[in-house]
């Protein structure tokens, strides 16, 4: 259903209203990656896991112990490798956290006091996908 020119002019306002509001973060809107990259790396990140499991069971199934041992950490190293990629969209980096200030009672000054960052999120994902490692 195509818009009407009111329609129409009413979004051009509002989006120039925007631009004018906060340019920072319409450059960011505007400029940010479609999810196309997104699937891309997931369908990517797929195939690259099933490709390691390929090798790892590949390599159980040689006869030769050095063959075996190396083909099948190879095939691991892949299937890590595509487990990451896949998954490296899934948590985005949280944006920095606007930073605190703590004052002293001897002086005026300040002094930028950070907040720890969040890693319990990842971690805890990739613990529970290699659970039985």
């Amino acid at each position: 259903m195509a818009l009407t020119e009111r329609e129409q002019q009413m979004l051009e306002q509002l989006e120039k209203q925007f631009k004018e509001d906060d340019p920072q973060f319409a450059h960011t809107i505007e400029t940010a990656p479609g999810p196309t990259s997104s699937i891309r790396l997931i369908v990517g990140g797929v195939l690259t896991t099933v490709a390691g499991i390929t090798l790892l069971l590949f390599g159980l199934a040689l006869p030769n112990p050095v063959a075996n041992l190396t083909i099948g950490l190879t095939g691991f190293a892949v299937m890590v490798t595509g487990l990451y990629l896949a998954t490296r969209k899934l948590f985005p980096k949280q944006a920095p956290a606007s930073k605190k200030t703590e004052t002293t009672r001897d002086s005026t000054a300040t002094t930028p006091k950070e907040e720890p960052k969040d890693a319990t999120n990842n971690a805890a994902w990739w613990a529970l996908m290699f659970w039985w490692v």
